[in-house]
């Protein structure tokens, strides 16, 4: 039996279609390559970038939230130079030596805010909170040390028993 072929190229002529599936094949396998790996690159790059930034603005918000600590224990030790002791450094009272600060006596810290507590005769602790955790400053007889809990008082900040 004879076979279908075609006279001038010599093929079959089901090969004839097969080879033209190949090829658009081909095409559309690379279209979808050469437009889906950028995308899937583009959105990979969007997500490590979102991460970055999240914990850039955590760090920028913990450096603020430290800058707001020093600065307000200079307050304290000021109302320590003229009193001899932090007895009394209430809210209020820090308010009448800087207003430019948001001063409170919160049991929880809380960003932008400095929470006093523990004022004693020697003894100081300045709380906020940062981007990330809270953060304390403790002073007791003339030593400052710095913290990350929600400290009530300069054992707690200091992470001693």
């Amino acid at each position: 039996m004879a076979t279908p072929r075609d006279d001038t190229s010599g093929m079959l002529r089901s090969e004839r279609g097969t080879g033209n599936v190949v090829t658009i094949t081909t095409i559309v396998v690379a279209a979808a390559l050469a437009i889906g790996f950028p995308l899937w690159m583009l959105t990979r790059g969007v997500e490590r970038t979102a991460e970055t930034a999240g914990a850039g603005v955590d760090r920028a918000e913990d450096l603020r939230a430290d800058a707001l600590l020093v600065g307000a224990i200079s307050v304290a030790q000021s109302h320590y130079a003229s009193s001899g002791s932090f007895e009394g450094f209430t809210p209020q009272a820090a308010a009448q030596l800087d207003p430019s600060f948001t001063w409170n006596a919160d049991p929880v810290a809380s960003p932008g805010a400095v929470s006093i507590r523990g004022a004693g005769a020697s003894s100081l602790v300045l709380v906020t909170r940062g981007g990330s955790e809270p953060l304390c400053l403790a002073t007791e007889s003339g030593q400052i040390w710095k913290g990350t809990t929600d400290a009530r008082s300069p054992a707690e900040c200091t992470g001693t028993p």
